[in-house]
């Protein structure tokens, strides 16, 4: 997968065995890099161009910029039809008679409360699971364990069910200790996940997975590499 824009002078490319971070000191050009990229993630044109074996991918599907790791609020019409979906497949396979014994002990409970009242009731058929699902309303909540099992279980739900290939972290390592983003690293490998980490400001080197392009004040463009072991 590819990741590019003007300012850039090459792709940013991912891989499974790297990190991409891209560092602009330029404020004002951390910004509206920034920006646009909110924008083409919501559906507006732009600079950027997100691709996978030559294949252009819509920004507005396949990129999420992740700006508050703090409140991870996933957008519930997006994600919610396929929520539904998979825990439907779940029920009609998985759980099937369970789902049949479910639904006629409701009919029966209807069938009681219709018996009560002095009204010819007739009852519309029940079995539908995914109507049941969605009267529930399952919910995604990304505030129960800590800020890094928080995201990773964000970024998963998001390319799962809502298709995301691409999350842009912005100054991730601003949050996180040293210890705690080599652990956050092996688990985005592990779970298959593709990230841009994009900084304000250059910070330690934690890992020999970070590939790291610096952009400085000047947008002379840099690559910063790792330090050979003596």
């Amino acid at each position: 997968m590819k990741l590019v824009h003007p300012s850039l002078q090459s792709p940013l490319c991912f891989s499974e065995n790297e990190i991409q971070i891209l560092i602009l000191e330029n404020k004002a050009f951390f910004s509206r890099f920034i920006t646009e990229l909110c924008e083409e993630s919501e559906g507006e044109t732009g600079s950027f161009v997100l691709s996978s074996d030559e294949e252009i991918l819509d920004c507005a599907v396949c990129l999420d910029v992740v700006l508050d790791y703090f409140h991870l609020s996933p957008d519930r019409k997006r994600l919610q039809a396929k929520l539904i979906s998979k825990m439907k497949a779940i029920a009609q396979q998985e759980f099937q008679l369970e789902t049949m014994t479910l639904f006629q002990s409701l009919e029966n409970y209807l069938l009681s409360i219709v018996n009560v009242l002095d009204y010819p009731l007739v009852l519309e058929q029940t079995g539908d699971v995914g109507a049941l699902l969605k009267a529930c309303g399952p919910k995604l909540r990304f505030t129960d364990a800590s800020l890094a099992e928080n995201l990773l279980d964000y970024m998963e739900a998001y390319r799962d069910l809502g298709g995301v290939r691409c999350f842009v972290l912005v100054n991730l390592k601003a949050y996180f200790t040293e210890n705690e983003l080599v652990q956050l690293y092996e688990a985005i490998r592990y779970r298959k996940l593709t990230v841009l980490l994009l900084e304000s400001e250059q910070r330690k080197r934690v890992s020999s997975l970070e590939k790291i392009r610096l952009l400085d004040e000047d947008f002379c463009e840099l690559t910063i590499e790792k330090k050979k072991e003596m």
